[in-house]
């Protein structure tokens, strides 16, 4: 499998189909294969996430009611 380095790092590059934005996610190539970038269009608008820190606790606390959105739609990434 083809591997591409980014951040001293080799990650393996995993497309979705094709029309499905042109997402690229990007797996560690050695150890768990965690994602640790993804990137790509979707309805026009460009991202890029890294993802780190697996396996740390997250802190969250619930939002109040006035900062609640109700995400309605086609459930694509961008669509609130």
């Amino acid at each position: 499998m083809a591997t591409v380095e980014r951040d001293d790092e080799r990650l393996v590059p995993m497309r979705g189909p094709e029309g499905e934005g042109g997402l690229t996610m990007y797996l560690a190539a050695e150890g768990k294969p965690y994602i640790r970038f993804m990137e790509g269009t979707s309805q026009s608008s460009e991202m890029k996430i890294e993802f780190s820190r697996y396996g740390e606790p997250v802190g969250a606390t619930v939002p109040p009611p006035g900062k609640v959105l109700n995400a309605t739609g086609d459930g694509s990434l961008f669509d609130i």
